[in-house]
């Protein structure tokens, strides 16, 4: 007959074996709960900006395109640089005077040369209705008239010019001494072209206006009138010089 002590034994061990699973599996749960809240709070917190933790790769923003290096705008251009086609108001010129005349300027783009060439037109027209100047006057009233151009063969641009500046001179009793023309040679090269670079043009009776932006456009060239001169460079060029003289116009008006 069993005692009741060896009754109570296989209890007692299987009351231990129960407990003991209970405390191992609370352990290792215990364990794997802290793990997952600490994953779970450094995810939310590498969204949040103010977390202090860096941001995941595929999260981060204000990123410059690749290949774009450092310093440069999205062209690929150093920033701040200009080209030849981004010439503007003159670095003297206060801010407030330049406002308006700075809005002329084109930008680059296809039809660029096209979009300089009616905008020196407006401005030209604009600033003959409210110039003053008797030495533009002149230069512009001389302009107005017909001068029969004969260079049915390549001609240098320079024998036209001349062509211009004496066939223009009134006679020794006129205080008129001809149309002064001045070539710009910093036009002339941002225009990839030289004072003998040809040009054909053979007209009759047609203003003289006329047949000298016909000529120049040949070359990608255009005039202006300014300061009592007849002014021929790059298209570019003539444009600044017109923002220029509206500048002047401007600060005058006001005084």
């Amino acid at each position: 007959m069993m005692s009741p002590r060896s009754h109570w034994k296989p209890i007692a061990l299987a009351c231990c074996s129960t407990i003991l699973v209970v405390v191992v599996g609370a352990v290792v749960f215990g364990h794997w709960g802290t793990q997952s809240s600490e994953s779970r709070a450094a995810d939310s917190s590498a969204g949040d900006p103010s977390s202090g933790v860096p941001q995941s790769a595929d999260v981060k923003k204000d990123v410059p395109p690749r290949g774009t290096p450092s310093g440069t705008n999205g062209g690929g251009m150093p920033a701040g640089s200009l080209s030849k086609m981004q010439r503007g108001p003159q670095s003297g010129v206060s801010s407030d005077s330049h406002s308006d005349s700075s809005s002329l300027w084109p930008a680059p783009g296809p039809h660029h040369d096209a979009e300089v060439r009616h905008r020196i037109a407006s401005l030209s027209f604009r600033l003959a209705q409210r110039d003053r100047s008797t030495s533009n006057a002149a230069i512009l009233a001389t302009l107005e008239k017909p001068l029969d151009m004969t260079f049915p063969n390549e001609t240098p641009l320079e024998d036209v010019i001349k062509y211009i500046g004496q066939v223009t001179k009134k006679n020794e009793n006129d205080e008129f001494p001809g149309i002064p023309i001045y070539v710009d040679p910093v036009g002339l090269n941002e225009a990839e072209k030289t004072s003998t670079s040809p040009v054909i043009l053979d007209l009759h009776g047609v203003p003289l206006k006329t047949t000298l932006r016909l000529l120049l456009k040949q070359l990608d060239l255009a005039y202006c009138v300014k300061d009592g001169v007849l002014i021929i460079s790059s298209l570019e060029g003539i444009l600044d010089e017109l923002m220029e003289a509206d500048e002047q116009l401007r600060f005058i008006e006001r005084q």
